[in-house]
């Protein structure tokens, strides 16, 4: 199960508590009977924390408990316990700004887009200066057709001091929405000045570039995607794209022949939605049963 109750949230006067015993949780869909188990002991792993009320003043705790047996979960109650999570911090939370980004951020990998704007809403405006509410609200907004409003945002955002490689991907991506490739392509350069080794901002840089008819260019930023971060799927069709734009068939074809092998090893190309949305509800809870 997964309860909630008060610890603190590193980084913030947010005092949230929360108990995990989430088995089994993995990145790729998982039968009943698999369990997160701990490296050294080979059991189920849980993190668990005294319950108390929610005060301004808690302490938090920072005991560890593994049981002996595993307590399986199905998608259905994971989720259950992902909202009760989200509606927990956002009653009991709604004056603490990082409590109402993570509350934004459950919301929207649950696909609760509306319920995930409005947390992230509150959260700005209760004069959050951290980069990742902004970034989490513009994501939701591009995703949703609402790219000017994700520009307007951000651009705020930067005025105000408030700027990370990742607000600057989302601004960058809002842009090319809109076919602002020339912008796009500055806001990248800016990313890339900040962190030289952020590979996501390198393929997007890549795939700008070929839009502003750069193919030689585009090649090199999306090499060193690949270089950074390994063969993805996104950047084998980008690479074998800007290969046939300079005329390099021979090159291209290889690119093609490795995305096919690549999409042909991936369980979740053939996945169906359910299924792939079940995997994304164990993701999330084992993002946040390392995080506390």
């Amino acid at each position: 199960m997964l309860a909630v109750g008060g610890t603190a949230i590193v980084g913030s006067g947010v005092t949230i508590a929360i108990v995990v015993a989430l088995t089994p949780l993995s990145t790729t869909i998982p039968s009943g009977e698999e369990a997160i188990t701990d490296s050294n002991t080979g059991q189920a792993a849980s993190i668990s924390q005294p319950v108390a009320e929610p005060t301004g003043s808690l302490q938090a705790s920072s005991q560890l408990e593994f049981p002996s047996q595993a307590a399986p979960i199905d998608a259905e109650q994971l989720q259950q316990e992902l909202l009760a999570l989200a509606q927990t911090l956002e009653t009991d939370f709604a004056n603490a700004p990082l409590a109402l980004h993570l509350t934004g951020q459950i919301y929207h990998e649950l696909k609760q887009t509306e319920l995930a704007e409005a947390a992230w809403r509150k959260c700005l405006e209760q004069g959050c200066t951290a980069a990742g509410p902004y970034a989490g609200l513009a994501q939701l907004l591009i995703s949703r057709g609402r790219d000017a409003e994700a520009i307007d945002i951000l651009e705020t955002a930067h005025a105000n001091g408030t700027q990370s490689g990742e607000t600057l991907r989302e601004l960058a991506e809002a842009q090319e929405n809109l076919g602002l490739l020339s912008e796009a392509k500055s806001t990248l350069d800016t990313a890339l000045e900040l962190d030289t080794e952020d590979a996501e901002a390198w393929l997007a840089h890549g795939r700008v570039l070929m839009q502003l008819e750069a193919p030689e260019m585009s090649e090199a930023s999306i090499l060193k995607n690949i270089q950074l971060s390994g063969e993805s799927e996104k950047a084998l069709l980008a690479l074998s794209t800007a290969q046939a734009r300079q005329r390099k068939m021979a090159q291209a074809e290889a690119t093609r022949q490795r995305l096919v092998k690549r999409q042909a090893e991936n369980p979740l190309s053939t996945a169906s939605f359910q299924e792939i949305y079940n995997s994304s509800l164990r993701k999330i809870a084992v993002e946040l049963f390392l995080s506390y």
